[in-house]
C-alpha cells in the first residue's frame, strides 16, 4: 500500500489565521483516513459508510464522495474539535462560529446547498474572513484567529 501525501501551500493565503489552518489540516486528515480505511478494510468502510457507496454511484468522484459524507455526518464533531484547538489558544468564540468554520471545502455539497440561505452566507463570510481577512464581497472584515504566520 503507497501512503497519503497532502501538501499545503501555505503561500497561497498569506492572511489566512491559525483557526482555518486548522480547519484544513482536520479537514484533509478526514481525506486520508477514509481512503486509509478504504485501502486496509474496505468491508468494513463498507459497513461503516454505506451512504458513502450510494454517493459513489451517483457522483463518480472519490473527493466529491468524501465531501458528502464529511458535511453529513462530521461537521459538528470537526466544529468540537476546533473550538478545543481555540481554547487551548485563549479565544472565547461561539460555537456557532467554530461550525460555521467547520464547513470549509464543503460548500459544493448537497448538505450545505441544503442550509438556508442566511446559513449560507453566514458561513461563507466567516470562511472568507478567517481565509483571507475579506468577506466574500470582498469588504475587510476582522478576524476571530491570529495569523498564521505560514
Amino acid at each position: 500500500m503507497s501512503g497519503i501525501t497532502t501538501t499545503f501551500d501555505s503561500q497561497k493565503y498569506p492572511n489566512t489565521t491559525d483557526l482555518s489552518w486548522s480547519r484544513t489540516m482536520l479537514h484533509e486528515s478526514i481525506h486520508a483516513y477514509l481512503v486509509t480505511y478504504f485501502k486496509v478494510d474496505r468491508s468494513g468502510w463498507i459497513a461503516t459508510y454505506p451512504e458513502m457507496v450510494k454517493d459513489f454511484g451517483v457522483k463518480q468522484n472519490w473527493n466529491t464522495v468524501d465531501h458528502e459524507e464529511i458535511a453529513r455526518s462530521l461537521v459538528k464533531a470537526i466544529g468540537v474539535a476546533l473550538e478545543t484547538y481555540g481554547v487551548s489558544q485563549g479565544y472565547n468564540l461561539t460555537k456557532q462560529f467554530y461550525e460555521d468554520i467547520a464547513w470549509g471545502g464543503l460548500q459544493d455539497t448537497d448538505a450545505f446547498k441544503a442550509l438556508p440561505s442566511v446559513d449560507k452566507q453566514r458561513i461563507s463570510d466567516t470562511l472568507s474572513a478567517e481565509l483571507t481577512g475579506m468577506d466574500i464581497n470582498g469588504e475587510y472584515k476582522s478576524q476571530k484567529g491570529k495569523k498564521a504566520g505560514c
